[in-house]
């Protein structure tokens, strides 16, 4: 399974199903979807530190 197509089909269906029925369905844990969704927000924030401009600049 490609992560971004899975976190976004979970996203989208959160509020509908309990997460842990949506991974069922997937036929993924749980723990992959959380392990790959904090691994997109470190990322991020990664992402957004790079492109921060520094102070004095």
């Amino acid at each position: 399974m490609v992560p971004e197509i899975v976190m976004e089909v979970v996203d989208k269906l959160k509020g509908l199903i309990p997460i842990y029925l949506i991974c069922e369905s997937l036929t993924i844990p749980p723990f992959t979807y959380y392990h790959w969704k904090k691994q997109e927000e470190t990322e991020r924030k990664r992402n957004m530190k790079q492109k921060a401009p520094l102070v004095g600049e």
